[in-house]
């Protein structure tokens, strides 16, 4: 293992996690006050979601438990998963890569990670969309008979909107599962060389976790791309046909769109809660990896670059 020491607290800054859980709660609780005040159609027994027990309330408390027990399967089996992604780009390519262990500096365990917060969220919000544009996959999994108590033109927004929104929050705890195995790979350094005849002078490398990332980043920007491509479509056409005069408050209308559009910022509390499981784990989880790794032959090595002479 590398001269690394445990991390004893998240990298995430307490600056952001602390306002932007605030600013969740905030949302969370007025969706579930419009609901309970009859302004969004959410009150009944059946909440949410279709397959939880429970109102509104309890079902916003399971999207929370949810992610908890994602956060507690990063931080006992993190190494597991990360072994069972190499296994898969062992087999989706074939067998035409050499693995080897780069040796990192403890630098590298000192940066922030912020930013990988952001594509699960993206990710979540483009597969999301998509399940709710089936209609029979969104009928499984949201209540969506709610809306048969609106006005059919006036409410649209919320039939354009709300769907999307709370499947995001759901998704986006397990959605977090996907892209750990591979950052565990990135920071343990896992890297794979492709397999030549003959000798080079340079070799042909790449990390195992930007190969899986690379793929997962994609999904995410051009999911989320079309998400909100056919969403701000879907409620341009509805302002077109909203009646002048309506019984519906102006908050009705203000607060799902500015919700939805806000919904990739949202989904990144719950995946901060499952990445600071990460993170207290890495260590640990790192330590796993490597023995795992090193009993199948795959060992350190130091990568020397060739020194290009300047032209003076």
């Amino acid at each position: 293992m590398s001269e690394d020491t445990p991390i004893s607290g998240p990298r995430i800054p307490w600056r952001f996690l602390i306002p932007l859980h605030a600013f969740v709660a905030l949302v969370l609780l007025i969706a579930v006050a419009f609901s309970f005040g009859e302004i969004f159609p959410f009150n009944t027994s059946l909440g949410l979601y279709r397959f939880l027990p429970g109102n509104i309330l309890f079902d916003l408390l399971w999207v929370y438990a949810i992610t908890a027990l994602a956060a507690v399967v990063v931080y006992k089996k993190g190494a597991t998963l990360s072994h069972w992604l190499l296994k898969l780009h062992q087999f989706a390519t074939r067998g035409s890569y050499k693995y080897h262990l780069q040796n990192l500096g403890p630098e590298r365990r000192k940066e922030p990670k912020l930013g990988r917060l952001l594509p699960p969220s993206l990710a979540a919000m483009g597969l999301a969309y998509t399940l709710s544009d089936a209609s029979s996959i969104a009928d499984f999994l949201f209540v969506t008979e709610s809306f048969d108590t609106l006005p059919p033109t006036s409410a649209q927004i919320l039939v354009i909107t709300m769907p999307v929104f709370f499947i995001l929050i759901l998704l986006t705890g397990v959605m977090v599962l996907l892209f750990l195995p591979a950052w565990l790979l990135e920071d343990e350094g896992v890297i794979c060389e492709r397999k030549i005849a003959g000798t080079r002078l340079t070799v042909d490398i790449e990390g195992v976790g930007n190969w899986h990332l690379s793929l997962l980043n994609g999904f995410a920007m051009i999911s989320t791309l079309i998400a909100y491509s056919v969403i701000i479509t879907d409620i341009v056409d509805w302002l077109q046909t909203v009646p002048s005069q309506t019984e519906l408050t102006i908050w009705f209308y203000l607060v799902p769109m500015v919700v939805i559009f806000l919904a990739p910022l949202i989904a990144i509390a719950p995946i901060s809660i499952v990445y600071i499981g990460y993170e207290l784990s890495m260590y640990r989880n790192q330590e796993e990896l490597e023995n795992r790794l090193e009993a199948e032959g795959i060992n350190h090595v130091i990568i020397e670059m060739p020194v290009v002479p300047d032209d003076d």
